[in-house]
């Protein structure tokens, strides 16, 4: 069925182009008696409005093709915007070479290792309470190991942010190497 709609569309085009079917449409057509009817009937379509067209067909006007290329000659772009248009370039060029400068920064930029240590930064871990305690049904985890869990926590957070951070920095050179000029890279 797919392929019946994929064969009948080719078909059609073709009807337009006069070219000749490809092999598989061939042997499709061969074998699928729908494809067929389809065919046959953009064909003769085809045909009956070639034959309609002929007789609507008028001669080009004499010079026509130096009338056109005059009138675009004479609707050339003014003078007055290419200032604007150098201006609006160097401005989007500048705009392009500040955002790649931050990035730059942002990216390869000595990263400051934080002073926080959960272990030192709190001053008094409060207990639990004896009754509370009690009344539940499973054991409290004492705070060390509460401390020590929460410090692991961001370790996979920050294994992502550094794998980011290479792949920006790849992507970086990646397009610098491709986009800018060697000897803009000398300097």
């Amino acid at each position: 069925m797919m392929l019946c709609r994929l064969v009948q569309t080719w078909m059609s085009l073709d009807a337009d182009t006069h070219r000749p079917p490809p092999r598989w449409c061939e042997r499709h057509l061969a074998s699928c008696p729908a494809c067929q009817r389809a065919g046959n009937a953009t064909a003769q379509l085809a045909r009956r409005l070639t034959q309609a067209a002929t007789g609507l067909r008028q001669p080009a006007p004499p010079f026509l093709a130096s009338r056109i290329l005059a009138a675009a000659r004479t609707t050339a772009p003014s003078s007055v915007s290419a200032p604007w248009r150098i201006a609006w370039t160097r401005v989007a060029w500048a705009l392009g070479a500040a955002s790649l400068a931050i990035l730059a920064a942002v990216t390869w930029w000595p990263r400051v290792s934080s002073a926080f240590d959960p272990a030192t930064s709190v001053v008094h871990v409060a207990q639990n309470p004896p009754d509370l305690a009690a009344t539940l049904p499973f054991k409290l985890p004492a705070s060390a190991h509460l401390l020590a869990y929460g410090a692991r926590l961001d370790e996979p957070l920050e294994r992502e942010w550094q794998h980011m951070v290479a792949d920006a920095r790849t992507a970086a050179r990646s397009l610098a190497a491709a986009f800018v000029p060697e000897t803009a890279l000398e300097y």
